[in-house]
Formats: structure tokens, C-alpha cells, sequence
């Protein structure tokens, strides 16, 4: 055998190494990007509440708001959810006990009531609340006797 045969017989005997493969690089994530949070924008505060009392029931209008619990009076406004908003501008404590009260009025003074507590909270302006009874969660005129065959 010759010195090249010797050679090539040699490589055929040996084992075969994998070929190793370049390790992928590493891929780094991202960099987080420190965002503006707009909803901060909307936030009120600073003022102190105002006391207010209706029909016995006394309650602190509050004046500081996150901007995220404006955007949830805008929604609960939005939604006619009107106990929710007193709850809002005035602490779970009493509100319950004011909607109570104010829920028993017909609806345009109960209304008025309602945009009071909404311009002292400073959460709007103007009269935000329509006098409507489905609104304030009443359920409107009843169907009298005689007109039982003719309403729905």
C-alpha cells in the first residue's frame, strides 16, 4: 500500500466528526420604550371635597381623580349607570344611602340633583344627565287597568 492509500484508507477508518454548525446569534429583545401614558392627562386633582347633604344623607363630593377613574365616570355615564357615578364623585360609604334618596325623586328633580354632584365633583360641565326615568333607573309610567288590552 502506498503512502497515499495508507492516507485514503485512513480517513475512511476514522470516525466522522459532525461538522459543528455556527450557533445562531443571539437575538436581543427590544428595548422597552418608556411610553406617555395619556390617560394621566385626564386626572383632576388638588381640591378639597365639598361637603354636601341632601334629604339627611351627608356626603364629601370628591374633587381628585386618576385619569383612569375619569375615563370610568365617562363610561359609567355613558352606560346610564348613574349609581355608579354618585358612587364615583362621593365614596361607596354614602352612596348607596344618596341614590336612594335621589332614585325616589321624580325624574327631572332627581336630574338636577345628579348634575350638581357631577359640576361640584368637577368631572364635567353643563347638564350631563337628561331627565329621562330609564336613566335613573325608574321604570317610567305603569300601565293603568284600561289600557291593559292596548299596551304591550
Amino acid at each position: 500500500m502506498t503512502g497515499a492509500q495508507k492516507t485514503a484508507a485512513a480517513k475512511k477508518a476514522a470516525p466522522k466528526v459532525a461538522a459543528k454548525k455556527a450557533a445562531a446569534p443571539k437575538v436581543q429583545p427590544a428595548p422597552k420604550v418608556a411610553r406617555l401614558d395619556l390617560t394621566d392627562a385626564l386626572a383632576l386633582g388638588g381640591k378639597p371635597p365639598v361637603p354636601v347633604t341632601f334629604q339627611g344623607v351627608d356626603a364629601e363630593v370628591r374633587r381628585e381623580y386618576t385619569g383612569a377613574e375619569v375615563v370610568d365616570f365617562y363610561e359609567a355615564l355613558q352606560d346610564s349607570r348613574i349609581g355608579d357615578v354618585i358612587k364615583m364623585i362621593v365614596g361607596a360609604d354614602t352612596a348607596d344611602a344618596l341614590w336612594e334618596k335621589v332614585a325616589a325623586l321624580p325624574p327631572g328633580p332627581a336630574t338636577v340633583v345628579v348634575n350638581r354632584l357631577v359640576n361640584l365633583s368637577e368631572l364635567a360641565e353643563g347638564e350631563v344627565v337628561a331627565p329621562l326615568p330609564a336613566l335613573l333607573g325608574m321604570d317610567g309610567a305603569q300601565p293603568s287597568q284600561d289600557s291593559a288590552g292596548t299596551t304591550g
